[in-house]
This record gives C-alpha cells, sequence and structure tokens, in this order.
C-alpha cells in the first residue's frame, strides 16, 4: 500500500486534465488517470503517462462494470482516493 496522497483524474488521454495529472504527480502526488481504450486508441497517450510516474487506469464512466473494476484495481493500489477530479460532461453530456 502506498502512503502517498493519491488523487484520481478521468478523461486524461489528451488536454487540460492530462497536464493536471503531470502536475500532481510532479508535486508528489500518486496520479491514476483515467482514460478508455488504454489498449488501442489510447495505448501511446496510457504509456506517455506511465513513462511520467501516472498510472494510467481503463475506464468508461458511463460504464458500471468500468467504474466497480477501476474502483478495485485504485483500492488495491492506494490507501485510498484524497482527491476525485471527474469530467462531468462524460457523466452527464448536454
Amino acid at each position: 500500500m502506498s502512503t502517498q496522497l493519491a488523487v484520481v483524474i478521468t478523461d486524461t488521454s489528451s488536454g487540460s486534465w492530462r497536464l493536471t495529472a503531470r502536475a500532481c504527480v510532479a508535486d508528489g502526488w500518486r496520479v491514476y488517470a483515467t482514460m478508455r481504450n488504454i489498449s488501442t486508441s489510447n495505448a501511446s497517450a496510457a504509456e506517455a503517462l506511465r513513462a511520467e510516474g501516472i498510472v494510467p487506469i481503463e475506464l468508461d464512466v458511463s460504464d458500471e462494470l468500468s467504474l466497480e473494476a477501476a474502483a478495485r484495481r485504485i483500492l488495491d493500489d492506494a490507501d485510498g482516493v484524497d482527491v476525485l477530479l471527474i469530467t462531468l460532461d462524460k457523466v452527464f453530456p448536454s
């Protein structure tokens, strides 16, 4: 189990949440960066994050089984989640 503060950030395949993940890991946080399609269309994004010490997690926020699997994986690795940053437009599209 890790003793670092842990943050989960959704939608990190690109853009501002990916930059946020990088800033958090640089500040000493254990960062779990979620995105869909880690082994296919987002494989290079996941690998780039992994190379920076960020833990990529497969997650589709609209899929309950995916949510459960991601939560289980994170909680198996971390003492808990201290901060959750979620992109709400993926959960509640307009």
